[in-house]
């Protein structure tokens, strides 16, 4: 049970990252929908999730983890969705 909450969790996080995303690519001007915004999402979650599995082998806490995954995934996507301009703005 303890793994079907932590997916679920994780899914509700990619959601969420999910709708920044959109909103941060609609900003950037870029043409996507949800599901394009959903995928860079996962991708971001990547790096926060070994960090915490990291840390949770090594047996620290760190205050407020949080937001460091939050602001880490949420960078993950800025750095990804200028990648994907910068690749169609190269293309066109």
């Amino acid at each position: 049970y303890i793994f079907s909450y932590w997916l679920v969790g994780k899914l509700i996080t990619a959601l969420l990252l999910a709708i920044i995303g959109l909103i941060i690519s609609s900003a950037m001007k870029l043409p996507g929908n949800f599901e394009h915004a959903l995928t860079v999402a996962i991708y971001a979650m990547t790096v926060p999730i070994l960090i915490d599995t990291v840390v949770d082998v090594a047996g620290l806490t760190i205050p407020s983890y949080w937001l460091i995954y939050t602001a880490v995934a949420v960078g993950y996507m800025i750095f990804a969705f200028r990648a994907i301009k910068k690749t169609s703005a190269s293309t066109s």
